[in-house]
């Protein structure tokens, strides 16, 4: 769990590393104050410019949840020999790890 007075993360699950250093396993994370995050991220340069956007409206694809008692937005992330899976979906694939 992060807090701060505008933001609250947070993560819930279980993943694994399998024999070929791939990500398996489930992670719910919720997020309050997401746009804040983001805003916050971009004028820190840690996300390049563009990306943002598109940040800010992934924000809608999660469920509307309570993330340590605020409004925030669930999201659902699965990770399947590595590939990555938003809701159900693959969005990437994270490389194995060793």
């Amino acid at each position: 769990h992060i807090t701060s007075p505008k933001i609250a993360v947070t993560a819930t699950g279980a993943v694994a590393l399998d024999s070929q250093g791939r990500l398996n396993g489930k992670l719910d994370l919720g997020f309050a104050g997401i746009n804040d995050l983001v805003q916050g991220l971009d004028k820190a340069g840690a996300i390049p410019r563009e990306i943002a956007p598109i940040v800010g409206a992934l924000a809608m694809v999660g469920k509307p949840g309570q993330v340590e008692g605020r409004k925030g937005a669930i999201f659902a992330l699965s990770f399947d020999a590595g590939t990555l899976k938003l809701a159900g979906f693959p969005v990437g694939i994270v490389p194995p790890l060793f």
